[in-house]
């Protein structure tokens, strides 16, 4: 689930010019991913048009939603797509004989990993 705010074009980029690369490069086929537009509520402060959202998730197959955790728009409906996406994962793995259950992201055995976020 990768999520930017709406109302914040550098969380946008962030998504846009480094994670989607990062999953690219870590994972070995293809995952489910959602994009989530966050805080919809704030359409009088919006620099990213839905457009561009919808735009970056067809670009990379990712399903694509715009939400607002503060009035509750579509924040079920988020986590419900992310749920039959890898529920339809999961079984294509069951069909494909496939016993590996690593979906193909490299985890460093350290944390190394920097904390914070976009938003």
């Amino acid at each position: 689930m990768l999520v930017y705010d709406i109302s914040n074009k550098e969380s946008f980029n962030q998504i846009k010019d480094y994670y989607c690369d990062r999953i690219n490069e870590l994972c070995k086929k293809e995952i489910p991913v959602i994009l989530l537009g966050n805080k919809a509520d704030k359409e009088e402060e919006r620099q990213i048009q839905q457009e561009e959202g919808i735009k970056l998730a067809v670009s990379h197959n990712y399903k694509f939603k715009e939400t607002s955790c503060k009035t509750n728009k579509n924040v079920a409906g988020a986590f419900e797509a992310l749920i039959e996406m890898w529920n339809i994962e999961i079984n294509l793995n069951n069909n494909n004989n496939d016993n590996d259950d690593n979906i193909g992201i490299n985890r460093q055995s350290n944390n190394t990993q920097k904390s914070g976020g976009c938003c």
